[in-house]
């Protein structure tokens, strides 16, 4: 594939329906962008950021019946389900007097304010003002056009909520015009969606081809570190062996290797390399990375014996020093009816507990890295990359920097300067405000697990109680029930943190 081709018109992607932003609303500048080469310095243009397609969301863990808040590029943004079946995005301002529209409600289709009632259809229009003192009066005031929420455009696919962060007269034929940055597999429908689903067949390349969700489909969570980082730490391969030591290889097994690019880099296309084995054990027959722009990146692995593997992570800017990780992993299903039986017994929840296992492996490395880059100044002088292993760092950072404009070029609202560096793991780790309170899956186990916790406890000491008043032999009874309500809040206990917090100390591994 040629490096100057976008990934997703390469494959022919189709683009994607928007939905129009509310006329009237702010105007964001359109910038050039020419396609430097990928050894060029720092280019004079940047990336047109805010014209771009980002997922923001599962649709089926995002409830229909109440707005959502969410912070992309710094810019407070609240999503809500209107009355045509889409999904709206407005900025996160009452034009009333800048309550946050998110504490409304969702009503008939439309978004209430609840500071004071003034109601907007799907397109930011408004469509009640109850202080009016007539009719005449609030239809006039509806008309105008500082009554407007600031809308967005919107997008569903791939089991996706995606926005496009642009509010301009041109955004919506812009977003529309623009194909989603996405690999077919996931627009498809079959790969990703929420649940293992083993019999979902999807089309790619024209073939008929069938696959399964290894993950618990996609896993939403916010990290406290830029997207820049994660999406450098998912270009390279080599820190798995040692960062995730036990969970994706073992330190005992990494051998050096290579990454080759395939064809250049390029502003709009990205880049596609291919990566050795980079474990002793590892038996694979090709192994690819793809970087489409702006934020997404596909890992493909093909084994010698056994299904091909395939990761797909989106890393979404939402506030300086923290991203929003939307990843999903699958496989072809060809075979595997083992595998299919185990993924379709276990919940999502499951699933979703090891990908947490795995991020948190590298959480605190990359919080702490991207601070002492962000200190340092330029990467070229900062970085020591002697292997080829690190070939995919380096055309990624040329990208960002030498093509994209850097971080000066990034459009964060308020500056994008670093929050300071976090020394609490109890902070960073945490995974109930960052994922748990997201998922739906995994909040639903969460509340389970504190009411067994609860209800074990309480069986326990209501056997010990009765066992005090009843006969000794009649106490065998009030015994078993005391060691299984025992056995139940235990297990719950030890459960528990795995859904809010868990300490992850590389020296005990």
């Amino acid at each position: 594939m040629a490096g100057s081709t976008t990934i997703a018109k390469a494959r022919g992607l189709p683009p994607a329906r928007a939905s129009a932003p509310a006329e009237g609303s702010g105007t964001v500048a359109a910038p050039s962008h020419p396609l430097p080469s990928a050894q060029a310095g720092p280019s004079l243009s940047s990336y047109p950021w805010l014209e771009q397609w980002y997922p923001v969301g599962v649709a089926a863990d995002l409830a229909v019946d109440r707005p959502h808040a969410l912070t992309l590029w710094g810019r407070q943004l609240v999503l809500w389900h209107g009355s045509g079946g889409s999904w709206a995005c407005f900025a996160d301002a009452c034009p009333h007097r800048l309550a946050p529209l998110s504490e409304g409600r969702v009503v008939d289709g439309q978004l209430v304010c609840s500071y004071h009632g003034w109601t907007f259809d799907g397109s930011g229009k408004c469509a009640r003002v109850p202080q009016a003192m007539d009719a005449r009066s609030e239809a006039a005031a509806c008309s105008n056009r500082r009554s407007c929420a600031t809308s967005f455009p919107t997008a569903e696919a791939a089991g996706l909520v995606w926005v496009w962060p642009d509010s301009s007269s041109a955004a919506a034929s812009r977003a529309a015009a623009s194909p989603l940055p996405a690999h077919p597999d996931l627009l498809a429908g079959g790969a990703g969606t929420s649940k293992p689903a083993a019999d979902t067949r999807v089309v790619s390349g024209g073939e008929a081809a069938a696959f399964i969700n290894i993950g618990g489909g996609w896993l939403v969570r916010e990290v406290p570190y830029g997207f820049d980082t994660m999406t450098e730490n998912i270009l390279d391969p080599g820190h798995t062996m040692f960062a995730h030591h036990g969970l994706l290889g073992r330190r005992e097994d990494a051998v050096g290797y290579a990454v080759k690019l395939q064809g250049g880099v390029s502003l709009d296309g990205g880049f596609v390399s291919t990566v050795g084995a980079t474990s002793r054990s590892m038996r694979v027959a090709d192994r690819t990375l793809e970087f489409q722009p702006p934020c997404f990146v596909r890992q493909a692995i093909s084994p010698v014996k056994g299904s091909p593997l395939y990761t797909c992570g989106y890393a979404v800017p939402s506030r300086p020093g923290h991203c929003l990780l939307i990843t999903t992993s699958y496989a072809d299903a060809t075979g595997g009816a083992a595998q299919r039986l185990l993924l379709d017994l276990l919940p999502r929840w499951a699933l979703h507990l090891y990908t947490q296992e795995v991020l948190d492996g590298d959480l605190t490395l990359l919080h702490g890295q991207e601070r002492r880059l962000e200190a340092a100044g330029d990467w070229r002088s900062s970085f020591f990359l002697p292997t080829p292993s690190d070939a995919g760092v380096a055309a990624y950072r040329r990208w960002l920097n030498d093509m994209a404009g850097g971080v000066a070029a990034m459009p964060w609202a308020g500056g994008g300067t670093l929050p300071p560096e976090d020394p609490s793991h109890e902070r960073l780790l945490d995974r109930l405000h960052q994922h748990t309170e997201r998922c739906p899956s995994c909040n639903t186990a969460l509340r389970r697990l504190r009411s067994a916790r609860v209800a074990g406890a309480g069986a326990a000491a209501t056997a010990v109680a009765l066992a005090a008043w009843v006969p000794s032999a009649d106490n065998g009874g009030f015994a078993l029930l005391a060691l299984a309500g025992g056995a139940v809040a235990a297990v719950a206990s030890w459960m528990l943190p795995l859904f809010v917090y868990k300490d992850y100390i590389h020296a005990e591994r």
